[in-house]
């Protein structure tokens, strides 16, 4: 049996935030002159590894909720 796809126009939207920031605003002008890449070599030692996604899920099948929870805040 043949069907007819009923085809209705979509509105998309096109939004970009560096965009609506004007050029005078404080944090673009200060984004400008400071170079913050020091920054991640600087921190990199206070952050451990993200852990496998899928050991994030078997520990959530294997705890309960609120202990999950807990641990992972």
């Amino acid at each position: 049996m043949q069907g007819k796809k009923q085809y209705l126009d979509k509105e998309v939207t096109h939004f970009r935030l560096s965009e609506r920031v004007p050029p005078h605003n404080l944090y673009r002008r200060l984004a400008e002159l400071v170079d913050w890449t020091f920054l991640y070599e600087e921190t990199r030692m206070l952050y451990e590894e993200l852990p496998w996604h899928s050991t994030v899920s078997r520990t959530r099948q294997l705890l309960p909720t609120s202990i999950f929870e807990q641990l992972f805040d």
